[in-house]
């Protein structure tokens, strides 16, 4: 795989498009809920960012983000397209931009002088049995894969040169489309009888066809759904039919739609449907005559018959799992990338942070320069984490922006043994030690007690600890000591601008202390952990708990490579007149340390209205998680603390360019947007990977992982031998997992099933 460079992504958005990475085989966006790039343009550190990780496509949103782009795609390869270009002036044919896609097919692209609608089907007919799409746009919130995606070639023009064409001209160019459009063969085809079915094949054989995805492929759920009390109560121009659950007046709105084979019902009132959740006619023809019996459901479909035997198969699957994977390994979705997204947030994998987002002016820069310099093994990561928590620690009660955010934050770096974890945490002692600040430096939290006990003498504290994963694995195994370190973490994190309330028992060894309580209590907390330890730590407990969700997870990759030229040399006057600088503030109030009083960091107007849009976002994909029927706890958890931290980084940023007189920028909101939800983003991915709840769902993982590791697809005998499982229990994660719509099954070249990850 070639990725896309980053440049060519940066050309497009510099063009005025939204240019987004995209999966290619799922022909989705890679970067989760897309939608919000279909109301604003990505900024270039999000391209960047999100280029620089190696991604295989790219797409474009169309509409009005784009300005007014629309792109017209002809399917069935292309079959209407040359027929549609001799009802077209060639003038304005010339000036369109033309490209072949991977099937054969044409995407026509232009942008139009006034509004385009949402996406439109054009034209219609049938072929190999089937109503199929001839012609159908790509509008307002619709996207399209484009050059240059493999498989994607320009014929004509190029993406950052499109032009725009008069409303009157686009109108001639639909209007070409929709003469093309078959109905009357369609109708036709529809009133005929349906043609004769081969008896079908012993039902001791293999199915090369099952029923079940025979009947998904054409069968016709509607008279199933109108016999159980379903009306059809419209139909969309695009396609997509209405409907009402049993028991509602149409007139009050529909229930589920139909649209491209899939039932997606949206109320949580029609039994025995879920909501939220899409069904081929497979899937609705089991559950409404067969009370989700699928081995009925199946046999009910042969004596239909549907399905198709293959008598040559060497292994025949069905006889160690159930019908039921037959039945749930059929469930499809969509074809269209955008309904999907309304649908499901599925957790696309965003890679690493990207160095790019390690590139913060003034103190942190020239900090991690040092740091990389005399590092024997540099490690952008690890610099990057080392330097800016430092600074958060040094800015403690010293500063806060206008809505009374703190600068304190919990950093965690997974970094493999020897990647040189050591190396930044010793720079940050060596200046804490130069600098007189080494009483505020902690290594190991002993207990929850004693992690209170030194904000005592030290109500801004720095813990640098290694091996952090040990308190996440003991919060899962519920250890009474790592419960109380976990809850006086998550206390210090949210008390940093109000009061914590020391334990009596504290206050009666003799400690100093003029109050029994600490003001606006700072702590930072920067953990080190190996990747393969932490992710085994990972639980819905750990994940729910509130303690990872604080923390920005940092993977530092690769060992780097050995610098042999690293030596000691002297601090940047710059890192080392900054500490100075912050020490001083607030010191020129005598009672500073029991009562601080942090300045007040200034925000632009434009950086308050973009951290207001991130809010905003953050808040809706929380309530997307929150409304599922099936809601994610780590999702949940990770999301209400997102703009928390965006706020935090910002704030943190705009010190590190001026440590005197720092002032938050729209730069810094869009830097620590990009930087926290990438980082929330890939943080969701890895917990669908490792984090489990059981013994059950821990199989669970560790068979998708092993598929996953092995290119995404593996036969029943190879899964057997590699995850060193009781067939009986292997049966049983297959069956959920097929059921869940994490595996298909396929067959394979020589007859076997092959689980195949979607």
């Amino acid at each position: 795989m070639t990725p896309i460079p980053a440049e060519t992504a940066a050309a497009y958005l510099k063009a005025g498009l939204s240019v987004l990475p995209a999966v290619k085989a799922r022909k989705r966006p890679a970067v989760g809920a897309w939608k919000t790039w279909s109301q604003r343009l990505p900024t270039e550190i999000e391209v960047e960012a999100w280029f620089s990780n190696g991604h295989e496509a790219l797409c474009v949103v169309a509409g009005a983000v784009s300005g007014n782009l629309e792109c017209i795609d002809f399917d069935q390869k292309a079959e209407a397209y040359p027929a549609w270009c001799a009802k077209i002036d060639s003038s304005l044919l010339s000036e369109l931009v033309v490209e072949c896609t991977p099937s054969g097919g044409k995407h026509v692209v232009y942008r139009c002088a006034g509004a385009v609608e949402g996406n439109q089907k054009l034209a219609q007919g049938v072929r190999n049995g089937k109503i199929a799409t001839l012609v159908e746009t790509r509008g307002e919130a619709g996207l399209f894969l484009c050059a240059p995606s493999p498989g994607y070639t320009l014929e004509h023009g190029d993406f950052a040169h499109i032009p725009t064409i008069p409303q009157e001209a686009r109108e001639a160019l639909l209007s070409a489309a929709r003469e093309l459009d078959e109905h009357p063969a369609v109708q036709e085809r529809e009133s005929a009888p349906a043609p004769a079915v081969a008896a079908p094949a012993p039902p001791t054989a293999g199915f090369l066809t099952r029923p079940g995805d025979d009947f998904a492929s054409r069968g016709d759920p509607r008279p199933y759904l109108q016999a159980h009390g379903w009306t059809l109560c419209g139909t969309k121009s695009d396609g997509n039919e209405l409907w009402t659950r049993p028991g509602k007046d149409p007139r009050l709105g529909h229930s589920a739609t139909l649209k491209d084979g899939v039932f997606f019902v949206f109320s949580s009132n029609a039994a025995p449907f879920e909501p939220n959740r899409g069904y081929n006619a497979y899937q609705v023809f089991a559950l409404l005559e067969h009370a989700n019996d699928f081995k009925a459901a199946t046999a009910a479909l042969i004596d239909m018959g549907y399905g198709a035997k293959d008598t040559t198969a060497d292994v025949d699957i069905s006889a160690i799992l159930s019908d039921t994977i037959c039945a749930e390994s059929t469930r499809s979705g969509p074809d269209t990338v955008e309904d999907r997204d309304d649908r499901t947030e599925e957790i696309a994998d965003p890679g690493p942070i990207p160095d790019a987002l390690f590139d913060v002016p003034g103190f942190v820069s020239e900090l991690m320069g040092y740091t990389l310099r005399t590092a024997p093994y540099p490690n952008r990561a690890l610099a990057f984490a080392g330097a800016f928590a430092l600074l958060g620690h040094l800015a403690g009660r010293k500063y806060k922006d206008e809505f009374d955010t703190r600068p304190n934050l919990y950093f965690l770096s997974l970094a493999a043994s020897g990647t040189g974890k050591q190396h930044p945490r010793g720079v940050n002692v060596s200046l804490a030690a130069l600098k007189g600040f080494a009483s505020e430096m902690g290594d190991y939290f002993a207990s929850g007690e004693g992690l209170e006990d030194s904000f005592l003498s030290n109500p801004c504290m720095f813990y640098q600890i290694d091996e952090a994963d040990t308190l996440f694995n003991t919060v899962k195994m519920k250890d009474t000591r790592a419960e109380m370190i976990n809850s006086m973490l998550l206390r210090m994190y949210s008390e940093s601008n109000s009061v914590h309330i020391m334990r009596k028992k504290a206050l009666q060894r003799g400690q100093q202390a003029s109050s029994s309580c600490i003001i606006q209590p700072h702590l930072t907390f920067l953990g080190t952990a190996v990747p393969k330890f932490f992710y085994a730590s990972l639980s819905e407990r750990v994940m729910a708990n509130g303690l990872l969700a604080r923390c920005l997870v940092l993977e530092a990759g690769k060992r780097g490579e050995a610098n042999n030229n690293a030596v000691a040399e002297e601090f940047p006057e710059r890192v080392l007149s900054d500490i100075t600088d912050l020490i001083r503030i607030g010191h020129e109030n005598a009672l500073f340390s029991e009562f601080p009083q942090p300045r007040t960091v200034p925000m632009e107007a434009k950086a308050k209205l973009l951290l207001k849009d991130v809010r905003t976002e953050a808040d809706a994909l929380y309530a997307k998680y929150e409304q599922s029927s099936n809601a994610n706890e780590c999702a949940l958890a990770l999301w209400a603390r997102a703009a928390e931290k965006v706020s935090k980084f910002a704030l943190v940023r705009a010190i590190s360019a001026n440590a005197n007189a720092p002032v938050i920028k729209e730069d810094d909101i869009v830097w620590a947007h990009t930087l926290v939800f990438h980082a929330t983003r890939r943080m969701l991915f890895m917990a669908g990977l490792y984090a489990y709840d059981g013994e059950f769902d821990r199989q669970m993982k560790r068979v998708m992982q092993r598929i996953t590791a092995k290119g995404g697809s593996l036969s029943y005998r190879n899964i057997l031998r590699f995850v060193s499982m009781e067939k009986e229990e292997l049966k049983r994660v297959l069956e959920t997992l097929i059921a869940r719509g994490d595996l298909r099954v396929e067959h394979g070249p020589k007859g076997g099933d092959i689980f195949v990850a979607t």
